[in-house]
């Protein structure tokens, strides 16, 4: 199996996702999302509280009513993230899919915004941390395994073992 892997933040896109949506659901008036500035001093500083950070994030989508936010989704995606999508990657991403590469996003992003973000650059499957969800909708707390630092290691472990397949099995 050849395998190509591409982050989301600075890479698929030009910029951070869940900071641009941060700042589009306050601009909407929808959530106070003034920590924000916060948590990025942390990340840069290596010192961030993940599961904080994560707890923050997903609050709008417990928060709100579950068919408002899917409409600020397409319409941040559209109107925010689309002009983001680095056009060179494009490229990248069309020259592994033709040699047949298998083609997966990791990131610490929650899957709200990471598999819609994937899709767009034509990426069909992504590895993100999962936002949990119960019969209503959104809890506003993640499930499984955090795909942060060494934990995109493992999410991409448990992948392979659901594909069949482990570290020998790739390629490329």
């Amino acid at each position: 199996m050849r395998l190509a892997l591409f982050d989301i933040d600075d890479t698929l896109i030009r910029g951070d996702c869940e900071v641009l949506w941060s700042r589009y659901l306050t601009r909407e008036g929808l959530y106070d999302m003034s920590e924000i500035e916060r948590f990025c001093a942390e990340y840069h500083a290596g010192t961030l509280d993940y599961d904080a950070f994560t707890r923050f994030q997903l609050a709008p989508l417990a928060a709100l009513d579950a068919e408002v936010i899917r409409e600020h989704r397409q319409r941040f995606l559209d109107d925010e993230i689309a002009p983001l999508v680095c056009e060179l990657l494009q490229e990248r991403v069309a020259d592994h899919r033709e040699r047949g590469d298998v083609l997966l996003s990791i990131s610490a992003a929650h899957d709200f915004l990471a598999r819609p973000i994937s899709r767009m650059a034509g990426i069909d499957g992504e590895l993100s941390t999962r936002a949990e969800r119960d019969g209503r909708g959104f809890t506003g707390r993640t499930t499984g395994r955090a795909c942060f630092r060494e934990g995109k290691i493992g999410c991409l472990e448990d992948w392979l073992a659901e594909n069949d397949a482990d570290w020998d099995a790739l390629e490329d």
